[in-house]
């Protein structure tokens, strides 16, 4: 990998996973992406005319066993054969939907007690068949369970326009049951948004409808929900603030739309700490919550770490003996000197840069990027935007004297010369009026006096030079007489 590479790999993630282990140790397995409970239609293959669906009830109930949810789903179909002088007879299937797996797990289709066996396996799922007399009615059951695989959200989808195969639905009715009272900051999204809610049951009904829509819900998990709720009337801040946290990253993994809780985390961090100052535990969380922020607020990346930074020098303030949060500070403050850097303020990138070397028990042997690869990366990327001499001068001691003299063995000897040639009857006298290019400075004195000497053994000719006080200020007058 090249230098300029590794000096920019973003870190934001071994920085998290280091704090998390700093706070509680070996953390639980997080959840994948999960896909959502799909519920699925019992359509007509080719249904007769006179057979209509009277209605549709569908009926999802959630229950819990401690973190583990479970959605159990009944749908009642009742059907009618208008045709009084002759039977109907019907092929059942599952509308599964476009690009689904559909696997709808044990499905089971009763008529009263009876269980319906299905007579194939098509292409697109399970088949029954069944007969309706003339004028008869009839109501089938479907049954079946999702075991939902998130512990943190409930993500339910209805295929209803299926049910347009029907060519008739007369009236859809849909429950949706909780197993506790719940309120309304537990629905994250809803679709259609106009329903019934009563805090254990989320209703929709239609009558005569000429399209069904889909139907959709996404819910925090009952359990989730409620120790939510239990944590902020306890005033259990810190772990508060942790288990929000905890939902925004899977919410992201799950591409579950749930609000944003930073400033709710970051206010009952600050709550925590003000409650036990000398607890780590909330500042590691706060200055994670910090390190998570700068990497997505790219206007703000600077102030974000800072404030990191400054929980970690908290910590470190406080007792804490720990080498893996003066390694992160430090890597904090390194990451501050780039943003910085970005920000054009190479002033402030430095002194970052200088604080992070200056972190007590920081291990610089173990840092990514030795001292002096970062001294020159800054060195390089400041001579890019014209500030070579004032980066070479504030980096100071961070360059060693080989690193320096490679930084400015190329460089030019003057920014600008002012040449004067006077004749004399006896001699010719030339003055040059030097401004010299500060990071070269001693180097160009060095052998303007070097040339001094190599002159003096010249006969009839003189050099003289007299460089101003303060050399680093770069100007020097140089004067030579040749006599004739």
């Amino acid at each position: 990998m090249s230098r300029t590479g590794a000096l920019t790999t973003p870190w934001w993630l071994m920085a998290l996973a280091l704090i998390f282990m700093l706070i509680a140790g070996v953390g639980p397995v997080r959840a994948q992406a999960s896909a959502p409970a799909v519920d699925v239609s019992l359509v007509p293959v080719d249904a007769p005319a006179s057979v209509r669906l009277v209605s549709c009830v569908l009926v999802a109930t959630v229950s819990c066993e401690g973190d583990v949810c479970a959605i159990d789903v009944e749908q009642r179909y009742e059907m009618h054969n208008g045709d009084r002088a002759q039977s109907a007879d019907l092929r059942l299937r599952l509308a599964l939907p476009a690009g689904g797996d559909g696997n709808i797990p044990q499905p089971t289709l009763r008529d009263g007690d009876q269980t319906l066996d299905p007579v194939a396996v098509a292409d697109d799922g399970l088949l029954w068949e069944m007969s309706l007399a003339p004028n008869q009615r009839r109501t089938l059951r479907l049954t079946y369970r999702h075991s939902l695989p998130s512990p943190h959200f409930i993500r339910w989808s209805w295929d209803a326009p299926a049910l347009e195969a029907w060519r008739t639905v007369e009236g859809i009715r849909v429950e949706f049951r909780l197993p506790r009272h719940m309120t309304e900051d537990a629905i994250l999204a809803v679709d259609p948004g106009v329903i019934d809610f009563d805090g254990r049951m989320l209703l929709w009904e239609y009558e005569g409808l000429d399209a069904v829509r889909p139907h959709s819900l996404i819910m925090l998990t009952p359990p989730v929900w409620q120790r939510l709720r239990d944590l902020r009337a306890n005033g259990e801040a810190h772990q508060l603030a942790v288990t929000l946290v905890d939902l925004q990253e899977t919410a992201a993994r799950e591409e579950v739309p749930f609000e944003d809780p930073f400033a709710e985390a970051v206010a009952a961090l600050h709550a925590a700490i003000q409650s036990s100052p000398d607890d780590a535990a909330p500042r590691l969380t706060l200055a994670e919550l910090y390190i998570a922020r700068a990497s997505t607020a790219t206007d703000l990346t600077l102030n974000y770490l800072l404030l990191a930074a400054q929980e970690l020098e908290e910590v470190l303030a406080r007792g804490t003996d720990d080498d893996r949060v003066a390694n992160l500070l430090s890597r904090v403050y390194y990451d501050a000197a780039q943003a910085a850097n970005g920000l054009d303020d190479p002033a402030a990138a430095l002194e970052y840069l200088q604080k992070a070397y200056d972190v007590p028990g920081a291990d610089q042997q173990g840092q990514t990027i030795a001292r002096e690869d970062m001294a020159l990366y800054w060195a390089l990327d400041l001579a890019k935007k014209g500030q070579s001499a004032r980066a070479i001068e504030q980096l100071g001691d961070l360059l060693s004297p080989g690193m320096r003299d490679a930084l400015t063995r190329y460089a030019p000897p003057f920014r600008s010369v002012r040449a004067e040639m006077v004749l004399e009857p006896h001699e010719r006298i030339a003055r040059y009026q030097m401004a010299l290019y500060g990071p070269s400075t001693p180097t160009t004195l060095a052998w303007l006096d070097e040339a001094i000497h190599r002159v003096d053994e010249i006969p009839g000719v003189q050099m003289q030079v007299t460089p101003t006080q303060d050399p680093g200020n770069g100007t020097a007058e140089i004067e030579i007489r040749v006599a004739y």
